[in-house]
């Protein structure tokens, strides 16, 4: 099994949800999902994400749906990450204390445009 990264598939492992258990994959497929870890403002890259595509949009913190850490560690994941994951289920981006900039070029670039010049 390769190693959680950009350009791989995320792992399909159980995750907790209000009203009982999910598969992650199939969250994905809903719209772009955001996977926050402790230290990341997580309301504000929400409604950044929003706003970056008309694609529906998802923010999950980590330790909310993966209370077991079965996920968290197949991610490697580190406090103050985001991980950007597209529809098809594959992993976009994993952005380290993202600023609003950053992860609205992460979404961008996943959904095949170019960036935004300042």
């Amino acid at each position: 099994m390769h190693p959680a990264a950009p350009g791989t598939i995320v792992p399909d492992t159980p995750i907790a949800l209000p009203g009982g258990t999910n598969r992650l994959r199939a969250l994905a497929r809903t719209g772009f999902l955001l996977l926050t870890t402790p230290g990341v403002n997580a309301k504000s890259l929400a409604h950044c994400a929003a706003t970056a595509t008309p694609a529906p949009t998802t923010t999950l913190a980590l330790t909310t749906i993966d209370p077991d850490g079965t996920l968290s560690t197949a991610l490697q994941s580190n406090p103050g990450e985001v991980w950007l994951i597209r529809p098809d289920a594959h992993i976009a981006a994993t952005l380290p204390h993202p600023t609003p900039n950053a992860l609205t070029t992460a979404i961008r670039r996943a959904s095949g445009h170019p960036p935004t010049t300042a």
